[in-house]
């Protein structure tokens, strides 16, 4: 799915828009190259993952009402605060594939995160919490 030198290349090349706003921005901040190659190689590690959201058809059709449900960062927004309990600092997209999209998660209590969206064409577009997987980022004396 994910390719290290792949990861590198896009945390690395990436722009920063600015400050966090009202809505949280699919960009990590500028970070010194030594803390980038740190989240990725911590990034790289998570392999225990759990399900997110696991909607039936029922539940699918009642989310599609929502069109909070169309943007894929306030889905992950939501999803951090009410299940996980966490505020998210930053995060970047990763991957993205026809249905899917997998993004790096940064916390503002220092978890890191691996996610995986979901969207559902066929309920309107809407994006669901396929997986995710996490760690206590550490700081690289520690690894």
């Amino acid at each position: 799915m994910r390719n290290i030198t792949t990861l590198l290349v896009m945390l690395l090349a990436s722009r920063y828009d600015g400050p966090k706003q009202a809505s949280i921005r699919d960009a990590i901040p500028p970070l010194p190259f030594p803390e980038r190659i740190r989240l990725v190689e911590q990034f790289s590690r998570i392999d225990e993952f759990d399900s997110g959201e696991e909607p039936d058809g029922r539940q699918l059709k009642k989310l599609q009402r929502h069109s909070s449900r169309k943007d894929y960062r306030r889905v992950l927004l939501q999803f951090f605060v009410r299940e996980l309990g966490h505020e998210i600092a930053f995060f970047q997209t990763i991957e993205q594939q026809e249905q899917y999209r997998h993004l790096l998660v940064v916390t503002t209590d220092e978890w890191l995160y691996s996610v995986s969206l979901r969207q559902w064409p066929q309920y309107k577009e809407i994006w669901t919490v396929d997986i995710y997987g996490g760690c206590l980022l550490v700081d690289r004396t520690e690894i």
